[in-house]
Formats: structure tokens, C-alpha cells, sequence
């Protein structure tokens, strides 16, 4: 695979994406994966498991918005409270759980997230005007990125941080390569229907500077309906396979390409 190392990643290179959706819904996800009764949340556990992605987040230069490190807070306070041992002044308090703001914000936005899920899979104004299968590839479309494939990604990909090679500056000057470039790399890669490991993606001797710029061309992919995330089991490693219908629509990736060129032209 012809993919260009560089030895370090600039502070140029934060990344602020909307395909996260918040912290409720980072929290939701841990939740549902870990098999947690949301009105019984663990909360030493689940402080533990939002620090990790937290963590991974800031290595990848992710750029935080401020209300995922309030979040934080308020987990690591609540269980802390929790820990505490109860004291006179406390038994007045006894009743009210810790966690009960908390849960309370969870169950609502569970809700309104659910509802929001079923909206979008009904006919909307115009869209009725299209045939039956046009409108099919609509609804397949906002499934497949409504799957938690970031959240995926970043768990696949914060173990790859771990085992990233720490490279000595080098004096050789390269050419960093942009994430439209590598988007391109990786649609060449997977083809038709291929599915691939995340692993299998990046060179043997890895850098950091190749995670973030595969990283990013992953979630841009994800969020133009190129490729779709799967994992076999719990621990397994995270595959992606190329969407069919994209990957054979010439005039749709060319229309791709011209958009990723405008967007690194204004990005400089």
C-alpha cells in the first residue's frame, strides 16, 4: 500500500465532528453495549469506560466541545457521592439517589432519540415523489450511520493508539497526505463489497499521523454512505465494507472527489 508516513502530527490538525452526537448519547451507547439497566448505571464503571473515550478522543486531536468534559464531571462527582460513606447529616437524603438527575436525562433522551429514529424512516414531503426503491436507499442510508459506527470506530481505533510506533522526527521532508487522498486510497482498497479489517488498513509500522488521517477518512466515508461498520462479536476487531450502490456509482464519487477538493482548498 503506497501510504505516507509523516513523523509527527501538528496541533493544525484538531478535528471537530458533528457525527458525535453528545455525551448523552456517547453514554447511551455505553449503556447498550455493556448491557447496563439504564435506572441502575454502575457508576464506577461507567466513569471508568467514558474516561477511555474521552482519552482516545483527545489523542486522535479531536477537538471537545465543552459539555463532554462537564459530563465527566458529573460522573466522576456522582460517584464519588456514591462512595462516600453516609453520615446523620446524609440519612435525610437517603432516599433521593445520586444518580437520579442523571437517569432521568438518560430516559428522555432515549426517548426523544427513538422518536426521532421513527420520523425519519416515514415518508417525508417530496420524498414521496420518488419511486419505491430510491426511497429505500434513503432510509438504508440514515440506518446505516444511525448504527453507532463512530463510537466503533473510535473503540477499534483506541487500541491501535496503544500500539502506534512513537517515530523520532525525521530530517526528510513529506508530503502529508490530505483525507480526501486517503479516502480514495481506501475506496481502491475495499472495491465491491469487500470487507476489510481496520488493521489491515494502515502499514505495519504505523504512526500516529496515520491513525488520525485514516481515522478521519473513516468517519467522512461513514457519514458519505461509502462504507458501513461491522463487528462479529464484543472483542472482535471492527470491519468495514464498501456500500455497493456508492462504490459503483462513478457520477456519485466523482461528485464525492469534487467535494473533498473544495473542502481542503478552503482548509488550506
Amino acid at each position: 500500500m503506497d501510504f505516507i508516513n509523516t513523523p509527527q502530527v501538528g496541533e493544525e490538525y484538531k478535528v471537530n465532528l458533528d457525527i458525535f452526537e453528545g455525551p448523552l448519547d456517547l453514554l447511551l451507547y455505553l449503556i447498550k453495549k455493556n448491557d447496563i439497566d439504564i435506572r441502575d448505571i454502575p457508576m464506577a464503571f461507567i466513569a471508568e469506560e467514558y474516561s477511555k473515550y474521552i482519552e482516545t478522543m483527545k489523542e486522535l486531536n479531536i477537538d471537545l466541545a465543552s459539555e463532554y468534559l462537564v459530563m465527566a464531571a458529573e460522573l466522576i462527582y456522582i460517584k464519588s457521592k456514591m462512595l462516600l460513606p453516609s453520615t446523620k447529616d446524609d440519612q435525610a437524603e437517603e432516599e433521593m439517589d445520586p444518580r437520579a438527575d442523571l437517569v432521568n436525562k438518560l430516559l428522555e433522551y432515549q426517548k426523544y432519540k427513538e422518536a426521532s429514529l421513527e420520523l425519519s424512516k416515514r415518508p417525508l414531503l417530496f420524498r414521496d415523489e420518488f419511486t419505491h426503491r430510491v426511497a429505500e436507499n434513503i432510509v438504508q442510508r440514515e440506518e446505516i450511520i444511525a448504527k453507532e459506527n463512530s463510537y466503533r470506530l473510535l473503540e477499534a481505533f483506541s487500541l491501535l493508539i496503544k500500539k502506534a510506533s512513537k517515530e523520532v522526527a525525521r530530517e526528510i521532508k513529506v508530503d502529508r497526505i490530505s483525507v480526501g487522498e486517503r479516502i480514495f486510497q481506501i475506496i481502491d482498497i475495499i472495491k465491491k463489497g469487500h470487507t476489510i479489517s481496520i488493521d489491515a488498513l494502515l502499514p505495519q509500522n504505523y504512526s500516529r499521523y496515520d491513525l488520525v488521517i485514516t481515522f478521519l477518512a473513516l468517519l467522512e466515508m461513514v457519514k458519505l454512505s461509502i462504507i458501513k461498520v461491522s463487528q462479529p462479536g464484543k472483542y472482535a476487531s471492527i470491519y468495514i465494507t464498501g456500500i455497493a450502490d456508492t462504490l459503483d456509482d462513478k457520477e456519485r464519487l466523482s461528485e464525492i472527489r469534487r467535494e473533498l477538493g473544495k473542502v481542503e482548498e478552503i482548509n488550506g
